[in-house]
């Protein structure tokens, strides 16, 4: 009778609930992943490099990776890889090179691929801007007009307008919290007065612009007092009109804590974060204790919502932290190089969100 199918009922909405909580909610996203054969010479392994796109090229700079005697080589040379006839070229630049480094950041403006920061050989870690100009292929030393940030690595940058905003990263020693913008046209860094719920002391995060002017904040890794590290996973959003910080409200699959990955913003206003490092290792369900943990994530940015979508095909995604990625098209990322817990990696994906 009516009784017995309330029953029943109510068992299947005991077992939906159960196996949305184990498997979570995929938002209808699914995603792709590509290894296009590359027979040519290619880069040597390497993470914390840079990767812009421009022109249907894929422009690289710099990265490290141990070398045979267990030491860090740190790279300062520029490659190019046509994704289209998939191959790599390295180019000889003129111009003052900058030195060679990794966990800098590079943003494309124009023709024009502006460089800061990063951390170089003998613990040298830097403050130079520099541009490349990448139609003549030649590297520019900027000589900054004004008060500039203190030397750093692995800072979180976006590009807003015309400028390029950056917030945190560290020296090794002391881990920032502050905000600068640089001005690509006049040359200047301002330091703006920021108001709000800010994030705080962090590297290896990410800041990504919306299509509404906000910049997300998104992981990173900091301190405790206990010198232990601690991995985040709050999101913290700064209005680029009144440069307030606040800490919106978060629905869905957030993501493990983690630095070292990526954030991607598609043509949609979804933001695909990929990759990362935090609490016992490389953040995938598959290679640690955690059925939390995700390699790959979407956070609509309209809702707010995180979701973890579908994996289409046999391809494995490798799980990688210190890559480096960029947009391509309206809803496919590149991926290149990094580090997957035991060594750094050549290897250039491409991935597609549907």
């Amino acid at each position: 009778g009516r009784g017995g199918s309330s029953v029943v009922l109510k068992k299947l909405m005991e077992t939906k609930i159960k196996s949305t909580s184990e498997s979570a909610d995929s938002g209808g996203f699914s995603f792709s992943i590509n290894k296009p054969l590359i027979e040519d010479k290619t880069p040597t392994g390497r993470g914390g490099s840079s990767v812009v796109f421009a022109n249907g090229k894929l422009v690289l700079f710099g990265g490290h990776y141990f070398n045979e005697g267990d030491k860090f080589e740190y790279l300062n040379e520029t490659w190019l890889l046509d994704v289209e006839k998939l191959i790599w070229h390295k180019i000889s630049c003129s111009g003052e090179i900058p030195g060679p480094r990794y966990g800098h950041s590079a943003q494309i403006l124009g023709s024009r691929m502006f460089l800061f920061g990063g951390k170089g050989p003998n613990s040298i870690v830097y403050k130079d801007v520099y541009f490349l100009d990448l139609v003549e292929w030649v590297w520019v030393p900027v000589k900054a007009i004004s008060a500039s940030p203190l030397a750093r690595f692995f800072h979180a940058a976006e590009v807003v307008g015309r400028k390029i905003v950056i917030h945190g990263g560290w020296d090794g020693s002391e881990v920032f919290n502050d905000t600068w913008i640089f001005n690509t046209d006049s040359f200047v860094w301002i330091q703006p007065k920021t108001t709000g719920f800010g994030p705080s002391a962090r590297y290896g995060h990410t800041m990504t612009l919306t299509a509404d002017g906000r910049l997300l904040l998104f992981g990173g890794m900091s301190f405790a007092e206990s010198g232990m590290p601690k991995y985040n996973e709050d999101v913290r959003q700064l209005d680029t009109d009144n440069m307030i910080w606040t800490r919106p409200r978060i629905s869905g699959h957030v993501p493990t804590g983690r630095y070292g990955h990526t954030s991607t913003l598609l043509s949609d206003g979804k933001i695909v974060v990929f990759g990362g490092w935090g609490k016992s290792g490389c953040q995938s369900r598959d290679l640690i204790n955690d059925s939390r943990a995700y390699s790959l994530q979407i956070l609509d940015t309209k809702t707010m919502v995180w979701y973890v979508p579908r994996k289409l095909g046999h391809k494995d995604l490798k799980h990688l932290y210190n890559h480096s990625a960029c947009k391509a098209s309206g809803s496919t990322v590149f991926f290149f190089g990094g580090f997957d817990g035991r060594q750094a990696l050549c290897d250039f994906y491409t991935l597609n969100i549907e």
